[in-house]
């Protein structure tokens, strides 16, 4: 803690000395057009869109669903990207990342046609659903995703990585106090997406 609070005081005198010695002339760096902001976000559109495998998902180690392994978030990449990309078309319409050409709509199909019993690649496909069109298909996955996130909700408003198989039942117990942040987060953001799509929780 002595050596901690000595860096502090080090790192405080530093930054200090750093914003005196930069010259009274500076002024403030010349704002960033809109024209390189989109620019920049569609070079980020199309790297992404670059590393899909098959045209479908963008997992590193497909793996099969439901070994105790599937906690490495199976579908959890594929639907973090995906997220990412639909968000983007909320406001520019790139047509790489139209829903009904590739790689999108074999993401998105790869999406409703899996599922992973763990907090992270639930709430992520339950996020990129919600940004769907309300099609039954995509209704029929929220409301596993909305099971999903109500049962394995710990009696303390908690989440842990999974839930829903005797492996996760072994390996993270819903008792009161066991549960982890991160997942607590991401298991609300879950819920608030199925929330958004109009499914009741």
């Amino acid at each position: 803690m002595k050596n901690l609070s000595v860096k502090s005081r080090l790192g405080a005198v530093l930054a200090a000395a750093l914003a005196l010695s930069v010259p009274a002339t500076v002024q403030a760096q010349t704002p960033v057009s809109s024209a390189k902001v989109v620019a920049a976000i569609t070079r980020g559109v199309n790297y992404l869109l670059s590393q899909c495998k098959a045209k479908t998902y963008w997992e590193q180690n497909l793996i099969v669903p439901g070994k105790p392994e599937a906690t490495s978030q199976f579908l959890g990449e594929t639907a973090l990207i995906t997220e990412s990309l639909l968000d983007v078309g909320q406001s520019l319409k790139l047509p790489q990342i139209d829903t009904s050409v590739q790689p999108m709509k074999g993401a998105i199909n790869f999406l409703v046609t899996h599922d992973n019993k763990t907090t992270y690649a639930t709430s992520f496909q339950a996020n990129v659903l919600a940004l769907l069109p309300q099609r039954r298909k995509y209704q029929a996955i929220l409301r596993w995703d909305a099971r999903f996130l109500v049962h394995s909700m710990h009696t303390d408003g908690g989440y842990h990585y999974a839930w829903g198989t005797a492996d996760y039942a072994k390996y993270f117990p819903n008792v009161p106090g066991d549960w982890d942040n991160s997942n607590t987060q991401y298991g609300v953001l879950g819920a608030w997406a199925v929330e958004h799509a109009g499914l009741s929780l």
